[in-house]
């Protein structure tokens, strides 16, 4: 390191604090202003030199030549004083040029008044001090100092003509100040005016340097030089400033030397743009700061040569891009990772696979990929809300990221379905236990809204290479063997098998011909009657939804049902069904038949949607049927889902003017207590407690119990599934008011009922045939 870029940047002690460093400008200024200050008082000190030797020689008195000396040297003296005291910082010369000057030349004419030989001797010193002051001042202080020295030198003529020294001859002096009154004056003024020229250059020079400082400031950047070594030979302070990284600390080092992290991906094109002496642009590399952390740089240069094209090395900017960096960090893990849970998204998780893929091909080691889906999950969105919904996804992803190893990986694809992809890697590594303990994981409860919330998951497993060849169809073939999970009753896992895939087409093509069904008129309803024990007569219609699909042929609404639910279509079909019951029933009126109760199923999507109230009234409204004639039919897990809403909703319905009946009673869990809040009018009693009562007596007795307890609250009891004169008759003996099934009708067409509707007998019911 050069002594002068230690004097410009000094290294710190570390043993003491930082030196605070004056700005290089300020720096110079004042050394400028010594170095002139002493160049004055130099040029003085020859001037007593110089009459000491002519003293010694003999050409001028002692008396001359020590009173000159000691004006002389005062006068310095007298000046270096003014200068220590630093007096002269105000003053518009701080150098004291000027005043030095013309201290020297009243000396030299002092001098030159006590001796001719000072005279021939100093003469020429008035040029001397006229080419120095040219450096300094204007062509207007040049001509009065040549005025001053003209003027000096003629009094000292004079006064030596008139001293009337005997053999003086002054034709030599007279012809020594006719020169100078012609050379000065010209020296002057042609000095001065060039000099003008010179420092108006050096004005727009500093002015021009000075807006390269003020642009390089503003901007973002600053400049830096290297040498023929590629070694910081010059940086501004708007590296410190602007990235917090001291100059001094770069200096004499390289740029491999300053380097804290690995360059780049173009740091190989910048070496070879530097070996060939070229230009290079943006080369980027981290670098700590002096807090000790890292920061981003970039650096754009171009070579350096001299008039002999050797090379002198680099020059150029450099720029702080650590918030760019950070940016687009932030930008690149929002493209590749789930902005709720922080895990990888699709992108990165097939980015991932097809990694662990190539893998599992060079090592000889199987894959699998785990496709999870919640069990219900929506259940807590709709009842808690979304945001306790996504809490519980934050921590479903926390506690299945702290059952897997380092090598796995975990994304979510969006809702509530996550991709693991495990490799067996130590061989053997992989087993169901792996998967369970996860399960296990998942399953613990939650906490959220004050709530301790339960929840399961059903996971589908493909493995590489066996299952699929490629990423895509690796999770979309794990995803097929979830829904297999879900199929067998959720809360298990499932490995994909070839026969998974005509199931997964054959419900493909089922969703795919239900969004037309509606819109192509496949949907029929059958009609399946109920019948007054007491007076034997046909009260009222189930209706029946059917799918008579152009393929298969007639399908039941358990085929379908279930995935009308999970597709969304279940609304406008249950819709549909209740527009069209309710027309039959008109219809059935208007052809003469006593009015008859419709009785309507309802899904549990149909019951919760909020339009559901306004939805019965238009079908009442669109057909004409009278509200009391229209029995709407829920399921108890629908009315425990939401017990306050459910409560709500079926008000409304009651204020329709409509029946609202219980289906499938006994099988669900509602309790007595809820069941006495519910504004119910019917309850179904579900055929597999009819199946058995005569042969079952614990049946028996259920069905006994349910007929009583619905007739204490007021409610009319219905029995589904009889198909033996046996079953009926027990059931008249408890008391049953109505009765479905095979042994009055099967579930039929409006048209094929028509003849039993007309011909139903009008004799008494059973139960008027029992006490017969």
């Amino acid at each position: 390191m050069s002594d002068r870029i230690k004097a410009e940047f000094p290294a710190p002690d570390p043993s003491g604090p930082v030196p605070v460093r004056a700005p290089a400008v300020h720096r110079n200024r004042t050394a400028l202003i010594k170095g002139r200050f002493m160049m004055a008082a130099v040029s003085s000190v020859a001037l007593c030199a110089l009459m000491g030797l002519l003293y010694l020689f003999g050409l001028m008195p002692a008396a001359v030549a020590s009173s000159g000396a000691v004006l002389i040297m005062g006068s310095v003296l007298l000046f270096y004083l003014v200068f220590r005291s630093r007096f002269n910082e105000k003053a518009r010369d701080p150098s004291m040029t000027l005043p030095m000057t013309t201290a020297a030349v009243l000396c030299v004419l002092y001098v030159m008044l006590g001796s001719s030989a000072a005279r021939d001797t100093f003469v020429s010193f008035f040029g001397l001090i006229l080419l120095f002051a040219v450096f300094r001042f204007s062509t207007r202080t040049l001509l009065l100092q040549s005025g001053l020295m003209l003027l000096g030198y003629a009094g000292v003529i004079f006064a030596a003509w008139r001293a009337g020294v005997p053999g003086a001859d002054h034709a030599p002096d007279i012809a020594r100040w006719l020169t100078l009154a012609i050379a000065l004056p010209l020296f002057a003024l042609i000095g001065g005016e060039i000099m003008a020229g010179r420092r108006t250059a050096m004005q727009r020079l500093r002015a021009s340097e000075e807006r390269f400082r003020r642009l390089t400031a503003l901007s973002s950047d600053w400049y830096w030089e290297q040498d023929q070594d590629l070694r910081f030979t010059t940086l501004s302070p708007g590296l410190e400033t602007k990235a917090g990284i001291a100059p001094w600390r770069l200096i004499g080092k390289t740029l491999p030397e300053i380097t804290t992290a690995p360059f780049h991906a173009d740091w190989h094109v910048h070496q070879e743009a530097s070996a060939a002496r070229l230009p290079f642009a943006h080369v980027e590399f981290q670098a700590s700061d002096d807090s000790g952390a890292l920061r981003w740089l970039s650096l754009s240069g171009e070579p350096l040569f001299d008039a002999d094209q050797r090379f002198l090395g680099y020059y150029g900017t450099g720029r702080d891009i650590t918030a760019r960096k950070a940016v687009e960090a932030r930008i690149h893990f929002q493209a590749h990772h789930d902005a709720l849970t922080g895990l990888a998204n699709r992108m990165l998780l097939i980015d991932r696979l097809e990694h662990a893929m190539a893998q599992a091909d060079s090592d000889g080691h199987a894959l699998w990929v785990l496709f999870v889906d919640l069990d219900r999950f929506k259940r807590i969105n709709d009842s808690l809300g979304h945001k306790a919904g996504d809490a519980v996804l934050k921590s479903v992803a926390q506690r299945m990221q702290a059952q897997l190893r380092p090598a796995d990986t975990i994304a979510r694809l969006g809702g509530d379905e996550f991709v693991l992809v495990l490799p067996d890697w130590p061989a053997g590594s992989l087993s169901l236990g792996l998967v369970q303990r996860m399960m296990d994981a998942v399953r613990a409860p939650y906490a959220a809204n004050g709530n301790a919330i339960l929840i399961s998951c059903s996971v589908g497993i493909a493995v590489y290479p066996g299952d699929a060849s490629t990423a895509e169809l690796l999770v979309e073939r794990a995803d097929v063997a979830m829904y297999r999970a879900k199929e067998a009753g959720r809360n298990s896992a499932h490995f994909y098998k070839a026969e998974m895939n005509a199931l997964a087409m054959n419900r493909l093509r089922m969703e795919s011909d239900l969004r037309s069904a509606l819109q192509t008129n496949e949907f029929v309803l059958h009609y399946q009657p109920q019948m007054d024990l007491d007076s034997g007569r046909i009260v009222g219609v189930e209706a029946l939804l059917r799918w008579q699909h152009m393929r298969p042929g007639l399908r039941q609404p358990a085929e379908f049902i279930g995935v009308a639910e999970e597709i969304g279509l279940i609304v406008p079909i249950g819709d549909w069904v209740l527009n069209q019951a309710c027309l039959q029933a008109v219809a059935w009126q208007r052809a003469g038949l006593p009015p008859m109760h419709m009785a309507v199923n309802l899904s549990a999507r149909q019951f919760a949607q909020p339009g559901l109230v306004a939805a019965v009234s238009a079908a009442l409204e669109r057909s004409g049927l009278q509200p009391s004639l229209l029995e709407i039919e829920i399921t108890e897990s629908m009315m425990m889902t939401d017990v306050e809403q459910a409560v709500a909703t079926l008000a409304d319905l009651k204020r329709l003017g409509v029946r609202v009946a219980v289906d499938d009673f006994g099988t669900g869990h509602s309790s007595l207590y809820y069941l006495k809040r519910f504004p119910i009018d019917v309850l179904k009693i579900d055929r597999s407690f009819v199946r058995d009562i005569v042969s079952d007596a614990d049946d028996a007795a259920i069905v006994a119990a349910i007929i009583s307890l619905a007739h204490s609250l007021d409610m009319t009891v219905v029995a589904e599934g009889v198909e033996h004169a046996d079953q009926l008759i027990y059931l008249a003996r408890c008391g049953c008011d109505t009765m479905q099934g095979y042994m009055i009708s099967p579930p039929m067409r409006a048209e094929a009922l028509d003849p039993l509707l007309v011909d139903a007998p009008a004799e008494a019911g059973v139960r008027g045939r029992l006490r017969a």
